[in-house]
């Protein structure tokens, strides 16, 4: 049996192919670095000593018996509304507090929003906003009142 001509360039091939293997993964490692900063939580380590914080006010907060609802809504002219309700242990709505919310984007960060909600009777309070990216938004609201806190969060799409 005798080697054909085109035979001679099979080493190459294999040479090739991993050349090619190595360029592509050396693209995937650019776009990779270029793309995503690599920080999920600022601090993380200051933020997880202080867990323990966490779980008391959370407990303070179920001891409140306070309840919350979280309405969202996109205006006609492209701008998110989020209504906030709350009422405390008896039920009746807690008007003297104050709001704020925060539109969190879990994705990227530099998008967020803080806004102060204003209060619209009964309980209720609202914030309009316009967000600079439409997707996957965590709403993270907390009231003040009499010297009790509340906080409550929900994931929406706009």
């Amino acid at each position: 049996m005798t080697a054909r001509a085109s035979d001679r360039f099979i080493p190459w091939y294999i040479v090739l192919f991993f050349a090619a293997q190595a360029a592509l993964y050396a693209w995937f490692l650019h776009i990779a670095h270029d793309s995503y900063p690599g920080v999920v939580t600022e601090k993380a380590y200051d933020k997880g000593l202080k867990y323990n914080d966490i779980i008391a006010s959370s407990e303070q907060q179920a001891q409140l018996g306070w309840t919350s609802s979280i309405t969202t809504s996109y205006t006609a002219t492209g701008a998110a509304q989020v209504k906030f309700s709350l009422k405390d242990a008896a039920g009746k709505p807690v008007t003297n507090a104050r709001v704020a919310v925060w539109f969190v984007r879990p994705v990227k960060s530099g998008m967020d929003v803080q806004l102060d909600m204003k209060p619209s009777g009964d309980g209720v309070f609202t914030a309009e906003t316009g967000l600079p990216a439409r997707g996957l938004w965590e709403l993270r609201v907390r009231a003040e009142s009499g010297g009790k806190s509340y906080q409550a969060s929900r994931k929406v799409s706009f």
